[in-house]
């Protein structure tokens, strides 16, 4: 790493040191003509693909979730409840 100009700004490369006066747009253009095969449609198909993924799994989680801790226990609690009366009832005849 070396230290380019005043601004007391780290790079990496030697773009920066030795092109004085190159701007970002530049650096940004030269960098995307150098990057061969990056097909910028098919990398926002696989991230539709992979938010898709995070939603189904998040909506996974939330039924889940609320089959453990809502429907589960008050079916149980529910049918604990119907037992024990019907118990007391039997007992009461």
């Amino acid at each position: 790493m070396r230290r380019a100009g005043s601004r007391a700004r780290w790079c990496c490369s030697s773009s920066c040191v030795s092109g004085v006066g190159v701007g970002v747009g530049e650096r940004l253009q030269r960098w995307w003509r150098s990057a061969p095969g990056f097909d910028v449609g098919k990398r926002i198909d696989e991230l539709k693909d992979a938010a898709s993924r995070a939603v189904e799994h998040v909506v996974t989680l939330i039924v889940v979730f609320l089959l453990q801790t809502l429907v589960v226990p008050l079916a149980l609690l529910w049918l604990v409840w119907r037992g024990a009366g019907a118990a007391l009832a039997r007992l009461g005849r």
